[in-house]
């Protein structure tokens, strides 16, 4: 069956699996417009929206005048044990606690979890079977 994404779309999932799979790692060079041009047989335009598009899902850095480069990403961590540490005092914030104390309520956090079913466009960007 034939490939019926637009061609930048198909440039730029092509760019995206390769950084996804590690074959093209942090900082590696991403090939220039005339790369993708040749490479995937499409116009100047098409090669510069599907970088543009990978610019704006942060996956590489733009680069003006300069060689685009997959973006170096630091994972998120999330470390609960810090909750407990002192955090640094700002007026506003005191002003915040006072109001909430005074009225006696205490701050706290609700954490909602739930598990969505994603749509076809949505499943094929995170690379999952689609669900019936």
């Amino acid at each position: 069956m034939a490939n019926t994404d637009p061609l930048y779309m198909q440039v730029t999932n092509d760019l995206r699996s390769k950084i996804n799979s590690g074959e093209l790692a942090p900082g590696a060079t991403i090939p220039s417009e005339h790369e993708l041009m040749e490479q995937h047989q499409v116009s100047r335009h098409t090669a510069q929206k599907a970088l543009s598009l990978l610019t704006s899902e942060g996956l590489i850095t733009a680069g003006q005048g300069r060689r685009r480069e997959v973006r170096r990403r630091e994972p998120a961590a999330y470390r609960p044990q810090e909750e407990l540490l002192p955090r640094a005092q700002h007026p506003e914030m005191d002003q915040f606690l006072e109001r909430f104390s005074n009225e006696d309520r205490a701050p706290r956090q609700d954490i909602s979890v739930s598990v969505l079913v994603p749509s076809l466009a949505i499943a094929r960007r995170l690379g999952l079977a689609p669900r019936t």
